[in-house]
């Protein structure tokens, strides 16, 4: 398969070293302004990774302290209107390919059901406002044939780890069966750990 990632943190470079040990061609941009520069106007692309790391530093207080504005604007362009931007880029790419597959990293923190602290929201927000993205794009391109993967990564999980489990979650096509849709994973969309369980989202 011919795999683009986005995104230049630890996760997404282990990644695509685990891409390539399992024989697909990955290569990787910082963001989606490098995304043109790396893909041919004819090129065939397979499946899209786009990152979303936590950032290292962290925003102190609760939901009713005064969140940083500039940062959080920064976050929903890096974040949210980035993964936008590369999928907006790549999809006559995507379309040329036949695996049709469009992933995401996105922090599990992000989640609203399992927001179990009440610190960096404005993080928080960007990582949700992904997650909303996914649900979007989900809704209007499963039904083109893409299929879609949300991997919830852990802050304080071990990296090389979780970039194993994500290729594995990314590269592996889930059960479908004719007869019900309650049991065609392909037809959810879900977020999972590094442990393959569902996170709310």
């Amino acid at each position: 398969m011919v795999i683009l990632i986005v995104g230049n943190s630890e996760i997404e470079r282990r990644l695509e070293q685990k891409f390539a040990e399992e024989g697909h061609r990955a290569v990787r941009a910082a963001d989606a302004e490098e995304v043109t520069k790396l893909l041919g106007a004819e090129e065939k692309l397979d499946m899209l990774v786009l990152g979303g790391a936590a950032p290292a530093e962290k925003e102190n207080g609760g939901i009713t302290a005064k969140p940083d504005w500039e940062r959080v604007q920064r976050l929903y362009a890096e974040n949210a209107a980035g993964a936008l931007c590369a999928v907006q880029k790549t999809f006559p790419c995507l379309e040329r390919g036949t695996f049709k597959r469009i992933c995401y990293l996105n922090p599990v923190c992000g989640s609203i059901n399992a927001c179990l602290t009440g610190e960096d929201f404005g993080m928080r927000m960007s990582a949700c406002a992904v997650n909303m993205q996914v649900t979007i794009l989900y809704n209007r391109m499963r039904p083109l044939g893409y299929t879609f993967r949300l991997f919830g990564v852990r802050e304080e999980a071990d990296c090389e780890r979780q970039a194993s489990a994500a290729c594995w979650y990314f590269t592996r096509n889930r059960s479908v069966d004719a007869e019900s849709a309650r049991h065609t994973d392909e037809n959810r969309l879900v977020m999972r750990d590094m442990d393959g369980r569902e996170i709310p989202f």
